[in-house]
């Protein structure tokens, strides 16, 4: 247990006001880890905004793992081989990775390059929103809202009332607006119709007369994501492939490079 009272007597420099990073913060046998060992755990923006507990979880895992080693080695199994192709291949995974996260912090991501990606990638962001096809009746007055309206009451076709009654041109031909959706410039027809039933109607005052309004259809439709609300996917999908396209790139490299066979 003696180490840990020296890791706890040290543990006061993570919150000392003046730091010495060459300073020991824990110590096991003769393995010491100073500040700026500990600092090497993290990044630099990782160490600002870490807490201090979560440092003392790291700084005790690393006092646990150096005891387990120290004991390994006095009862003579790091000569075993199978522990001596472990070790090597810990070791290599480590430079590995510490050469890999070199060449990653290589990578820089513009705005022009993200936008290009997401108009090269639009097809694949879609989302799915209700759309309703749209039929209206237009009157200017109280009075022929009010024969309309009567009419309608007692059953009468809606087309029909249309080619009679309504104050637009579509109103010729029975009233057929169209699709609507929540992604139209204007919105007054959707949200007119989105609460109904089918064939169900709405009156609503607007353009100085009223619209009544029902659909006769509705469906899902496929649009596409805004960029600002997949921003940071794109993001993050583009970094991971810039990240994979290093690694190839880099394994195709050395395996010029370097003498390389397999017979298994």
């Amino acid at each position: 247990m003696r180490y840990f009272i020296t890791f706890l007597l040290a543990l006061s420099l993570l919150t000392a006001c003046s730091r010495d990073d060459s300073q020991v913060v824990a110590k096991v046998g003769e393995k010491v880890l100073t500040l700026n060992d500990l600092k090497s755990f993290y990044t630099e923006s990782e160490w600002e905004t870490v807490t201090n507990e979560e440092k003392r979880k790291v700084v005790r895992n690393w006092m646990d793992l150096q005891a387990l080693a120290k004991y390994a080695d006095e009862k003579k199994l790091s000569d075993e081989d199978a522990v001596k192709i472990k070790m090597d291949v810990a070791i290599n995974k480590a430079k590995a990775n510490a050469l890999l996260a070199s060449e990653i912090n290589k990578i820089r991501i513009t705005e022009d390059e993200l936008f290009n990606y997401y108009k090269i990638h639009q097809g694949e962001y879609k989302s799915k929103i209700e759309a309703f096809k749209v039929q209206r009746i237009y009157v200017k007055s109280d009075t022929l809202l009010a024969t309309v309206q009567e009419r309608l009451k007692s059953k009468e076709n809606f087309t029909e009332l249309a080619k009679e009654y309504s104050q637009e041109r579509i109103g010729s031909s029975g009233g057929y607006l169209g699709w609507v959706n929540e992604k139209d410039e204007d919105l007054t027809m959707f949200n007119s119709v989105k609460n109904l039933k089918l064939y169900q109607y709405n009156t609503i005052n607007a353009n100085n007369g009223y619209y009544i309004v029902r659909y006769y259809k509705r469906k899902q439709i496929d649009v596409d994501v805004r960029y600002e609300s997949i921003k940071e996917e794109l993001r993050d999908k583009l970094f991971n492939e810039k990240k994979e396209k290093i690694y190839n790139e880099l394994l195709r490299s050395l395996k010029n490079s370097y003498d390389m066979s397999l017979s298994f």
